[in-house]
């Protein structure tokens, strides 16, 4: 990571821990027992909101897109607060919403009638996944198993979405302890570190050309936010495409 993109990530993450403070009555959040773990994960959010944001462009369809990044913070910030259901829930709309872009992408006349219909709810999770894994570029990751794990960090997220908890955000609110906070992020991690890099992925190798039109530091936050495995695959799933561009 260059010097540019490590003054970046922490200026955006201090802006973040003053957000939480400022806005969210979260209070003394420098002194959070997994401070470094959250700044570890905001890295990655980072990088999927950097990956949105070259990504969406001007296409009307990129409205699943544009929703992403609010899904994150408030991702975030449900998890800091020890809010584990909405968390949750907050996640596995990111996955649909990556899902229905990949779809929707592809088919310009289906967008048009469900922009104005309730047909929308029939294009479901796993049906828009099974569309997804038959796309050409999809045998090439999936020695990774990105569908994979995100079908698994789907279904748990769905069971605090559909079961109800005592950790729910519910209308009496209630002071949770330290350790419920604890464990509510300890769950936030664990999902984020599975989901955030496998939808960053999605979205760039479903559209290479747009992250090669991106300047330097945009890619160099991106990657910062995969881990090694993801990296490195990504790096030879992009030079194999600009290869086969060329030849063509």
């Amino acid at each position: 990571m260059s010097r540019v993109t490590d003054r970046i990530v922490k200026s955006e993450f201090d802006r973040l821990l003053k957000q939480l403070e400022a806005n969210w009555a979260i209070k003394n959040v420098n002194s959070l027992s997994f401070l470094s773990d959250l700044r570890g994960l905001h890295k990655k959010h980072l990088a999927l909101c950097c990956a949105v944001e070259i990504l969406k462009g001007r296409d009307r369809k990129s409205v699943f897109l544009r929703q992403i990044p609010e899904n994150s913070f408030l991702a975030f910030v449900f998890a800091v607060k020890g809010m584990q259901n909405p968390c949750c829930v907050q996640l596995r709309q990111m996955i649909e919403l990556v899902l229905k872009h990949i779809y929707f992408s592809t088919h310009p006349v289906e967008y048009g009638w469900i922009s104005t219909e309730e047909g929308l709810r029939e294009y479901g999770f796993q049906m828009l996944i099974e569309y997804a894994r038959r796309l050409e570029w999809a045998k090439m990751i999936a020695e990774i198993q990105v569908f994979d794990n995100l079908a698994q960090a789907f279904a748990e997220m769905s069971r605090y979405v559909h079961v109800h908890s005592p950790k729910f955000l519910s209308a009496t609110m209630r002071r949770r302890s330290r350790q419920e906070v604890i464990d509510a992020f300890g769950v936030f991690k664990r999902l984020c570190e599975c989901t955030y890099p496998a939808i960053a992925l999605l979205l760039i190798v479903n559209n290479p050309a747009a992250y090669f039109a991106s300047s330097l530091t945009e890619k160099d936050v991106i990657m910062a936010g995969l881990p090694d495995e993801k990296r490195k695959f990504l790096a030879v799933f992009l030079r194999e495409w600009s290869l086969n561009n060329r030849r063509a």
